[in-house]
């Protein structure tokens, strides 16, 4: 049985979230619920892990368990992510999701603004070049 470990990071927005889940290849393949739900492991075993949004297992890989985003009461989000599933979606994964999350949100905000964007993005870096113009 794999053991699931926790990470915390500063995405507080589902949409934006689901968002950069589907940019990074899940686009059809994520559960969102309102109340938090069980994760599966490897061999379909319900885990006491819940989670909001879910990625199950048979998306992540084989042998894999289910990728978990819990919402925590400050708003931010708990990620499970089984100790076997780390080796490929691991630390610089989450990163990525989160560089991606926050292009995704600060685009959709300056386009609000009235400002026209446009963006380079560095898939060997995790990197996004994000630039602002109006015109005045």
């Amino acid at each position: 049985m794999s053991h699931f470990s926790e990470f915390t990071c500063k995405m507080t927005s589902e949409k934006y979230l689901v968002m950069a889940l589907e940019e990074m290849g899940f686009k059809g393949k994520i559960e969102v619920h309102e109340i938090a739900k069980q994760l599966y492991g490897f061999q379909g075993d319900l885990r006491q892990q819940k989670a909001h949004i879910i990625i199950r297992k048979q998306y992540v890989g084989n042998a894999s368990n289910d990728i978990g985003f819990e919402k925590m009461p400050d708003g931010t989000f708990r990620i499970w992510i089984s100790d076997y599933d780390k080796a490929k979606y691991n630390q610089k994964w989450i990163e990525k999701l989160k560089t991606s999350y926050s292009y995704l949100k600060i685009n959709d905000a300056a386009k609000k603004k009235g400002y026209m964007t446009t963006f380079k993005k560095d898939e060997e870096k995790g990197k996004i070049t994000l630039t602002l113009s109006r015109w005045v």
